[in-house]
């Protein structure tokens, strides 16, 4: 869903000092085929609610979203996470988190997250000309094995992280 704040009366000082309930009320005004689940950590607790057209409540049930750009930003806070917790190192490989075939080079995963890791920003792979043409997301149907295939047969230049 995409809105614009061009065709709303609101400013976006009003829309800034909106509560949850009324931004998702706000979000959902008239949208028939809303659906947006959100996700609450209270006390240590994990539940969710699904709300749709005008912020009505939905029955609780777990619904597919397409990813989008909003997932930069939860890989990088998990990132830091991780980083912060010891959990990883910014210089680890890739191949250490990754069932990737033994032989050959992998970036780092700070190579990763500042784009320079020598993989290409996309791949041809026919299914996604397919998925297209269906009006489907292009990404559709691509797969985990499908991704981990894809890593270990691009062979990449052996680098030193920066």
């Amino acid at each position: 869903m995409f809105f614009s704040l061009n065709t709303c009366s609101e400013s976006l000082d009003d829309i800034a000092n909106m509560s949850s309930t009324e931004m998702i009320e706000y979000t959902t005004n008239g949208v028939k085929k809303a659906i947006i689940t959100v996700g609450i950590v209270q006390n240590g607790q994990m539940s969710y609610k699904v709300y749709g057209e005008n912020g009505k409540k939905l029955s609780k049930r777990e619904y597919v979203y397409e990813i989008g750009s909003i997932t930069k930003t939860f890989t990088a806070a998990l990132i830091v996470k991780s980083v912060y917790e010891n959990i990883i190192t910014l210089d680890d490989s890739i191949n250490l988190y990754l069932n990737l075939p033994v032989s050959g080079y992998y970036p780092t995963i700070k190579r990763l997250l500042t784009h320079t890791s020598g993989y290409k920003s996309s791949y041809y792979e026919s299914y996604i000309s397919t998925d297209f043409l269906n009006g489907r997301n292009d990404f559709y149907g691509i797969t985990e094995r499908k991704v981990i295939n894809r890593i270990g047969s691009t062979k990449l230049e052996t680098k030193v992280s920066v």
